[in-house]
């Protein structure tokens, strides 16, 4: 993720990748840290929240992730 700096707004800009690459990058990500908030993963990846969001969604309903109560989310 890129951020610029312009009359006092933030551009920031990802990846261009396509929804298969980003959820394989999004499920060894949680392999490695284990847990994460999505804002992390979008940060750490440079990849679009939204993007983000949708896969875990539908690793969840999979039962491939759970929602974790305390400091994570995920």
């Amino acid at each position: 993720m890129t951020g610029c700096k312009e009359n006092d707004q933030i551009r920031i800009s990802y990846r261009d990748i396509d929804y298969d690459a980003a959820r394989k990058e999004v499920v060894e990500y949680f392999q490695e840290k284990g847990e994460a908030y999505p804002s992390e993963i979008e940060e750490d990846l440079e990849l679009d929240y939204k993007l983000i969001c949708e896969i875990v969604d539908e690793l969840k309903r999979e039962g491939r992730l759970k929602v974790l109560e305390g400091p994570k989310l995920f």
